[in-house]
């Protein structure tokens, strides 16, 4: 929580299992963000993905380091099969935040940035969002 109880307006989680090497990428950049000082809140998920419902709310915008569907960098659209985050991939809760509570939600690409790229990726896109910027490339 930032100063007066508040939460930081830009979230940014990594999800993944972090003890298989092939799906730990974004539980590995979230933990190098956090590491440094960026300004949004990370948080390492693993995978309780579907925690992501409760820390979203009263955010801007939240960036998920994952395998993302295609690209480097993909912006969520909201809807889509809301029901239930039992079960739910990260896809489905993404969906399902955007339609909820309208926050703009991305999904950074660590498998194809690798750590450091997704990373960095998402560093730059923190600062776009905080300078006000609806561009993200």
């Amino acid at each position: 929580m930032a100063a007066g109880g508040t939460a930081n307006p830009i979230l940014v989680v990594g999800v993944g299992n972090p003890l298989h090497p092939r799906d730990s990428c974004g539980v590995k950049a979230a933990e190098l963000l956090s590491r440094g000082g960026l300004e949004a809140e990370v948080r390492v998920l693993g995978l309780g993905v579907s925690s992501l419902l409760h820390l979203a709310r009263g955010r801007r915008a939240v960036i998920i380091l994952d395998a993302a569907p295609s690209g480097d960098v993909v912006e969520v659209e909201g809807g889509g099969g809301c029901g239930t985050s039992h079960g739910a991939g990260v896809l489905h809760v993404a969906r399902l935040v955007r339609g909820l509570y309208g926050v703009r939600v991305y999904i950074v690409n660590c498998a194809l940035l690798g750590v450091e790229g997704a990373a960095e990726r998402a560093a730059t896109l923190v600062g776009a969002l905080r300078g006000g910027s609806t561009s993200y490339i």
